[in-house]
């Protein structure tokens, strides 16, 4: 989010909001002008407060695809930047590619292979949840056997609601 990070005005100069990429615009900026910039930093905590309203793209579960498609964008522009910047980045992108396997979005695994080593890597220092680098993992190795994965766990929870009385929203 752009409203969240001080820039310097060479950092910015010349950078623009790219029109082909629907959301995650911001991020994609960020990383242009991270490549500009002196030096930056990243601070790993959520230093503000974010409410959801209903009807917001954020919200949206057909919107999975995009957030990875913008994800791919960065990480291939953030090549420039330091290892440690672009593991965080690929952070970003497995927790962007699990939520859009998730919503049964169709991603074409070919495009997130090249990223698994640094997927790996990023887990291995703390940057990705062991369990979403699994999942990532599952999906570029096995993209048949995971989405029958997929499917078969939202079946059990329409089941769960109808014997249970509960609904998982």
């Amino acid at each position: 989010m752009v409203w969240k990070v001080l820039f310097s005005a060479h950092a910015i100069k010349g950078c623009r909001f790219p029109s082909d990429v629907k959301i995650v615009e911001d991020e994609v900026f960020c990383v242009n002008a991270a490549i500009r910039s002196r030096k930056f930093a990243y601070v790993p905590l959520a230093l503000y407060g974010h409410r959801s309203r209903g009807g917001s793209l954020t919200c949206d579960k057909n919107i999975a695809a995009e957030r990875v498609k913008a994800r791919l964008i960065s990480l291939e522009m953030g090549k420039a930047l330091s290892e440690y910047a672009q593991l965080i980045m690929a952070s970003a992108l497995a927790d962007a590619s699990v939520k859009a396997f998730q919503c049964s979005q169709q991603i074409l695994e070919n495009q997130l292979r090249p990223y698994k080593q640094l997927i790996l890597k990023a887990a291995e220092k703390g940057l990705v949840r062991k369990r979403s680098a699994s999942k990532f993992l599952l999906f570029c190795n096995f993209p048949t056997l995971s989405k029958l994965f997929v499917k078969s766990r939202n079946l059990l929870t329409v089941l769960r609601g109808i014997f249970f009385g509960k609904r998982k929203s």
